[in-house]
């Protein structure tokens, strides 16, 4: 699609000192491909039962012991609904309204 052009498909998805920021990247996925099917996010809750051992570090420092701890989520409730922090600082820009919409 893009490949070769020099063009990135999804943008702000580093802050302004690099560091990578999953949540903008998801939600701009999200918003172009859709929500994502419930299989996957059935599968994202089920690895958070797992550990990583050892824990491993964050661009922050952070040692982390799960994914999402090292990615900064998580990104879904237990019901699979999507955090409300993905729609805000860099995220899909989506008014109250679309917002809804998008959600349900």
């Amino acid at each position: 699609m893009l490949e070769g052009t020099g063009t990135n498909l999804f943008s702000k998805i580093y802050s302004s000192d690099g560091k990578y920021m999953a949540q903008n990247h998801l939600a701009q996925m999200i918003g172009l491909l859709g929500l994502p099917p419930k299989e996957l996010v059935a599968r994202e809750l089920e690895m958070r039962k797992w550990n990583f051992a050892p824990a491993i570090e964050n661009d922050e420092g952070t040692l982390c012991h799960k994914a999402y701890q090292f990615y900064k989520g998580p990104f879904f409730d237990k019901e699979g609904i999507i955090r409300t922090y993905l729609f805000s600082s860099g995220g899909v820009a989506l008014t109250c309204a679309n917002r809804q919409i998008f959600v349900s």
